[in-house]
């Protein structure tokens, strides 16, 4: 795992996968993602004082996968 500054692409698990919306920022990301059955959220970045809402703050690198109380239905 190493800093990014130029697009990469991300991978989720499978081919089949979409993402259906998607936040992109500076220093964290958020996407919410589909496959052929459900929806999914996904976030990544910097997390220095725990803006990913994760329980940590840790760097995430890759996608960590994350649940809400409710369904998300749009990000920005």
């Amino acid at each position: 795992n190493k800093d990014q500054n130029t697009f990469q692409k991300i991978k989720f698990g499978n081919e089949k996968i979409k993402v259906e919306e998607a936040s992109i920022g500076t220093f964290h990301s958020f996407a919410i993602i589909y496959d052929e059955m459900e929806k999914a959220n996904f976030c990544w970045g910097y997390n220095f004082a725990g803006e990913l809402g994760i329980g940590n703050n840790n760097k995430q690198n890759s996608p960590f996968l994350f649940t809400f109380h409710e369904k998300v239905k749009q990000i920005g």
